[in-house]
């Protein structure tokens, strides 16, 4: 008679996650055992808490720069809270295991921060309340991406001309990255002073290098054999220098000589 009473009164309980246990005489919760008296059994009956049903459809709706936004479906009315389960993994090294207890019923999402760039999430979550702690939820995994990397370039290029004769040069600029047309920025005199180059008095022309692009600079020498006189960027004839530097309006300035 006891035990069908508690069987019939602890029904609830045996289709969720909390392991009954129930023998002739004696049922247990969890391996604690219970008296078999009735009036024991009814006594811890009263006070004695079915643990909550486990949450179902978890969702990542949202993946952020440090943070991953998560849902899923209550299917309990008797929990006190939920626990959130984490672990990330990076694929090199690294780990961030973790678990934080939402004390409020009835929730439905929450949102994990200080998250780690290029570490995998997996996720999991379960109710919990005084008889103890639903089964785990399904496992959702989601990648906080890496951010990235800051680009290698300089924020301007400061030329001298170093060229022994005296010779000027003009200066051209295009933005490779954009396919612009050529620009021509002035004209170069040259530095040369005792042996060295530049002076310490000399004035450099400045290039600017705008944007995160790769721009070509050429300095263009008229007077080179071949040339004809021609001041255009794109005769190799008349190029005494040429390189490509890429822009970063945050990057240091560059000096560069044209011998």
């Amino acid at each position: 008679m006891v035990n069908l009473s508690v069987r019939s009164i602890l029904s609830k309980c045996l289709n969720q996650s909390l392991p009954l246990s129930l023998r002739e005489d004696v049922f247990s919760i969890n391996g604690i055992p219970s008296p078999s008296s009735l009036k024991s059994a009814l006594r811890f009956i009263r006070d004695f808490r079915c643990p909550p049903a486990a949450p179902t459809n978890l969702r990542l709706p949202v993946v952020g720069e440090d943070s991953i936004s998560i849902e899923w479906d209550d299917n309990a009315d008797n929990e006190d809270g939920f626990e959130v389960v984490w672990t990330g993994r990076r694929l090199v090294s690294g780990h961030d295991d973790d678990s934080r207890n939402l004390n409020e019923p009835n929730r439905e999402s929450f949102t994990l921060t200080g998250l780690y760039p290029g570490y995998e999430y997996c996720i999991r979550v379960r109710a919990f309340n005084a008889g103890g702690k639903s089964g785990d939820s399904n496992v959702e995994c989601a990648t906080i991406p890496q951010p990235d990397p800051q680009p290698e370039g300089f924020s301007e290029v400061r030329f001298f001309n170093c060229h022994t004769d005296g010779r000027p040069v003009n200066i051209w600029r295009r933005d490779a990255t954009a396919g612009s047309s050529w620009e021509e920025l002035g004209s170069l005199s040259s530095h040369w002073q005792d042996n060295s180059c530049p002076t310490g008095s000399a004035s450099p022309l400045v290039v600017s290098l705008p944007e995160e692009h790769t721009y070509q600079i050429v300095a263009v020498d008229t007077n080179l054999i071949n040339c004809g006189g021609s001041n255009d960027p794109q005769n190799v004839s008349c190029q005494r220098y040429t390189n490509l530097f890429t822009g970063n309006p945050n990057g240091s300035p560059k000096e560069e000589l044209i011998g």
